[in-house]
């Protein structure tokens, strides 16, 4: 998914950014994840697709979050 992020335009780059994420998380690696997350700008309203980005990222970032032992900052992350 990185390799192909590189020449992807940006909105589909970021969702094979969130994929390869997920895939490390899913492969029970949460330190990964997060090392992959830290390489995208976390996504901001205005942008294209921007609600759907906003909610996967923060999942992510809730879910690896959660894989670390961190349920403190899980609940930060999640909308109220």
């Amino acid at each position: 998914f990185m390799a192909a992020a590189v020449d992807a335009p940006a909105d589909q780059a970021t969702d094979y950014r969130l994929r390869a994420a997920k895939a490390a998380l899913d492969g029970g690696d949460p330190v990964r994840a997060d090392l992959l997350l830290d390489q995208i700008p976390a996504p901001t309203s205005g942008q294209p697709g921007d609600a759907r980005l906003q909610g996967r990222y923060r999942l992510l970032r809730a879910q690896t979050a959660l894989a670390r032992n961190d349920p403190q900052r899980a609940l930060r992350l999640l909308p109220q």
